[in-house]
This record gives C-alpha cells, structure tokens and sequence, in this order.
C-alpha cells in the first residue's frame, strides 16, 4: 500500500499544495486574523467587555510614536489595545496591508501600588487557583515589579512597535516554506541515488522521514537564530531613541526578571521548572528568544554608549498640534 501510495502520488503538485499550505498557514493568523488575535489577548472587564485604552497609556504612545517618526500611512496601520499579562505582545506587521496589533498590558495603567487590583492576579499551585499572598517577600516583590515609570513603559510601547515595523511575518513564512521545499528536494535526490536501489517502499519512508526530521531541526534552529538576532536589534533601535527610553529599557529587564524571580517562589514547584534562580525562562536544547538577563546586559551597554554620545533631545508638546487628529490622534 505504501509503494502504491508512493508511485502514485504527483509529487509536484503535492509539493505545490504544501509549499501554498505552509505558507498560508504561517501567514494567515498575523494578518486577516488579528481581530481574532485581539480578541484572544484583550484584557476584559467584569461585565466582558474589553477594557478600552487608558487615556495615560495612550499618551505615552503618542509620545513614542512622535519619537519613532513613523509614516504616517503605516502608522495608520498600527492599532494598540490593552491585553492581559503583564508584558506587552505584538502581531502582525505595518509591511502587509492588514496592518499590526499592539497589546500594551493593564499594569501599564498603574502608577501606585494602591492601583494594583491585586483580586485579578491568582496563581496556578497544586491543582487549584489561588490569591497570592501579598505580605510575603516574593509578594512585595511581585507587587513593586508591576509599578513602572513612564520611561520604562515607552520602552516596552517602542520596543512592540519595533517589532510591528519588521518584516518577520513574510520571513517566518518563507522560512517555513523553503524548509518544506528543501525536505522535498533532498528526498528526490536520495530517491534517486541511494534509495533508487532500494526496492522497499518501507524504507523509503523511513528515509523521507530521516530528511523530514534533520529539515525540521535545521529550520528549528535557523528560526531560534533569527529571533534572537531581531530582539537583539530591535533592543538597540528602541534604546537609540532617546536616553530616557534607555534607562527606561533598564528598568523594565529589571522588572521583568525580579517579577519572574518572585513568581519562581510563588509558583512553588512549578515555578521552579518555569524560571532560574536569575528570572531567565528555562529551556532545553532551544534558545527561542535572547534571556531576559542577555538583554538586560545589552541595554545597559546601549545606555552607557549613549552617555558619551547622547542623541539629542526630544521635544514633544502635546498641546501644541491638540487640534489636528487622524490615526492614533494627533498628528506632529
């Protein structure tokens, strides 16, 4: 049955079909499917209704989107909402027409303690859902980690918007598409040649397997290499803005591995398998993202650089264009 199934099948246009399959599939989510992606991220309220933008986290962005000098054609593309979390996320791309989302966390809105609504905030441990103990260490600290300043949460608005200005989601697709035609290609040429002699369609299989599996370790690989290459330069470009995104960079690696470390106790067991002892996320044989302490480490280099060549300052005067709106608001 299996030769039956080999001789039979048309090759190219099964490779056809899969090479429009992968990419379709790698593509279609982070463009014609971001409302069903904001859907999914957006912070909601008690009543179910998505939390609409906070008016002080939308004039932070407005400030970010001055600094970043976006066109204004693409920054119409741009669209922001409030997610849940605690750390900002983007999809899509301002390249492609359907545009990109940025989901900016609720604890953007807090600027105390006593605006934190600890009662949302509830812990998975040993089976059950439950309140996190804010009297404990690791609770304060959990607490103090969601409190930040106004520059530390430009940087983590201008680091999404970085990352909603590349073009990550025509290469990720490609990249998947090649790697299946690649997978297809070495497995013709093996038919031919060293399986060619081979009369056991069995084997033949197993071979088609063989090239599957090291196809799919090298795009595993070439995917990891090439999402640590845009963190790490989409790091650079936000810090490069102003020397106030630089420290604001700062702070917000350090908030994010002290929240990481204080969860590591809360979370008990589980906790420990998630995060080190430093606040990185633990991983095996992958490296799919820079550690949170690399990037933190690269930012302060960032900033020290910027200390002896400071780029120059940036003026933003909210009342001065109040009355010209379009896209995001103003327009400067």
């Amino acid at each position: 049955m299996a030769r039956a199934f080999i001789k039979k099948t048309n090759w190219e246009k099964g490779l056809g079909l899969a090479l429009a399959g992968i990419w379709g599939a790698s593509f279609l989510p982070q463009t014609l499917g971001l409302s069903r992606y904001q859907k999914t991220l957006a912070n909601y309220l008690e009543d179910g209704t998505e939390q609409p933008m906070d008016a002080k986290v939308d004039e932070l962005t407005q400030k970010v989107l001055y600094m970043i000098n976006m066109d204004i054609n693409l920054e119409m593309k741009l669209k922001t909402f409030m997610c849940y979390g605690t750390d900002p996320v983007s999809r899509g791309s301002v390249a492609v027409r359907t545009g990109a989302i940025v989901g900016l966390p609720h604890i953007f809105a807090y600027s105390e303690a006593a605006d934190v609504q600890k009662q949302v905030f509830q812990i998975y441990n040993e089976y059950s859902y439950r309140g996190i103990n804010w009297d404990t260490d690791a609770g304060k600290q959990f607490l103090d980690s969601m409190l930040l300043s106004d520059n530390a949460k430009m940087f983590g608005i201008a680091r999404e918007i970085k990352y909603a200005q590349s073009h990550s989601v025509y290469i990720e697709a490609a990249m998947r598409s090649i790697g299946c035609a690649v997978a297809f290609t070495g497995y013709k040429f093996l038919s031919r040649t060293v399986l060619g002699a081979i009369p056991s369609a069995p084997v033949k299989l197993i071979g088609l397997a063989g090239v599957c599996g090291i196809t799919y370790v090298l795009y595993i690989s070439l995917l990891d290499y090439y999402n640590c290459w845009k963190d790490q330069r989409v790091d650079l470009n936000t810090c490069r803005l102003s020397m106030d995104i630089a420290n604001g960079g700062v702070e917000f690696y350090e908030k994010m591995l002290q929240r990481n470390i204080a969860a590591r106790v809360l979370l008990g067991k589980r906790g420990e398998l998630q995060y080190t002892v430093y606040g990185n996320e633990h991983t095996t044989l992958r490296r799919p993202h820079q550690p949170l302490s690399h990037r933190l480490m690269m930012v302060k280099k960032v900033r020290d650089s910027l200390m002896d060549n400071p780029p120059p300052p940036v003026r933003f005067d909210s009342k001065a264009d109040e009355d010209t709106t379009v896209g995001f608001g103003k327009v400067f």
